[in-house]
């Protein structure tokens, strides 16, 4: 589920389900940076998060003691880590504009296919002018995490030369080692993360606009992969990388056509076939692809390694427990 649709979560549920701690809610349970974190924060978080439980199994789940302690920590741990990204991110001057923030409100409102002004009448209406006002917070909040990984480590992943030819290599790809003939697809997407019942709904929401007349670029706002819907990708028949039901849906689909969902183990897709045909992998679209694998797997690794520096630093220096 993305943290977005999270957000959106907290105000609609209907009461808090156990207590973080027999306390005043106003009490500070946590500094960061001398920022209080009080106990009214982490039983809303409690409350989004045994929501989330409770709508993956269709139902109000009966938690134990161990299972609240552990959702209850975690909620906890959540608000520490980010408030923690969120001074980081004021520290190096990074924050997501007006313009971004309402730009995601669209999406948000299309995603559930309402506007932005019915989006914010269901919020009003679950709990007040305040709610709304918490999750505009909220939302700049997530899209300023979101800036400053990039920031901080995508934007700092280098893939040099040697690397691409050392993983062409391996592939037994490149200019001595050319891809046979192969079936490849190119292909724009709509990718929406997890595979919960929230998920599917938004998923076959966007097929439903799509089956409408709408634009798939257009539509494609929706995606949480943000551009997928404008930016094409090949995939050939035999790329043993890309998932099974991924190479079966676009294998043979005509130009222009788009599929019913594909659903994957980390989430949902359509796609539109922009060209499908037998061709030959130039050494360009091999090093592209070499680029993209390597930058995926060297952004996982970077990030591992800034993030703990980052949270012992600010347990060192910045976190206090009440």
């Amino acid at each position: 589920m993305s943290s977005l649709l999270k957000k959106l979560l907290i105000v609609a549920l209907a009461a808090p389900t156990f207590a973080f701690a027999q306390t005043s809610v106003d009490k500070v349970v946590a500094t960061v940076a001398g920022e209080p974190i009080t106990a009214q924060q982490v039983q809303e978080r409690i409350t989004v998060n045994v929501g989330l439980v409770n709508r993956d199994a269709g139902k109000a789940v009966k938690l134990t003691k161990a299972q609240q302690d552990q959702i209850a920590q975690g909620s906890f741990n959540e608000l520490i880590e980010e408030r923690v990204l969120l001074n980081r991110a004021k520290t190096v001057g990074v924050a997501a504009s007006d313009t971004e923030v309402n730009a995601a409100l669209n999406n948000i409102a299309q995603s559930q296919n309402v506007t932005v002004d019915a989006l914010k009448a269901n919020v009003v209406k679950q709990g007040g002018e305040k709610a709304w006002a918490q999750f505009n917070r909220d939302l700049k909040n997530d899209m300023t995490i979101d800036a400053l990984k990039k920031q901080e480590v995508l934007k700092k992943v280098k893939v040099t030369p040697a690397e691409i030819d050392a993983w062409l290599t391996e592939q037994k790809m490149g200019p001595n080692n050319p891809l046979p003939k192969t079936d490849v697809a190119e292909v724009v997407h709509i990718y929406v993360d997890g595979t919960s019942a929230a998920s599917m709904k938004k998923i076959q929401a966007a097929k439903a606009r799509i089956d409408k007349g709408e634009a798939f670029e257009t539509v494609g706002t929706v995606s949480d992969r943000k551009g997928s819907a404008s930016t094409p990708l090949f995939i050939p028949a035999n790329d043993e990388q890309a998932d099974p039901a991924i190479r079966a849906a676009v294998g043979k689909l005509a130009a222009g056509s788009v599929t019913d969902v594909v659903k994957t183990k980390n989430g949902l897709y359509l796609f539109k076939a922009i060209s499908n045909k037998t061709e030959e992998l130039t050494l360009d679209e091999q090093k592209a692809m070499a680029t993209d694998v390597l930058t995926q797997k060297k952004a996982q690794e970077e990030y591992k390694v800034w993030y703990t520096a980052l949270m012992e630093n600010a347990k060192k220096n910045l976190v206090e427990v009440k």
